[in-house]
């Protein structure tokens, strides 16, 4: 994984945030060009296409490409 200048997009949920936010810095740190997170509520309701919609949506609005690296916390 490249992060210097690399595109970055965390999803989480709101159990285990902080984790997600030390990734972040970490990336920021080391230079990666965005790196955002996108917190989700936990449990099976989360599971659906309603979120997964709202989810890709929200990943385009803040710039996905297909280079763009996507990590599950």
């Amino acid at each position: 994984m490249d992060v210097p200048g690399g595109s970055f997009f965390i999803l989480t949920d709101e159990n285990v945030r902080s984790y997600a936010e030390q990734a972040q810095k970490l990336m920021k740190q080391a230079g990666a060009r965005v790196c955002e997170i996108l917190i989700l509520k936990p449990g099976e309701q989360t599971k659906s296409f309603a979120e997964f919609e709202k989810t890709s949506r929200w990943m385009l609005q803040n710039g996905v490409e297909r280079s763009s690296t996507l990590i599950a916390i």
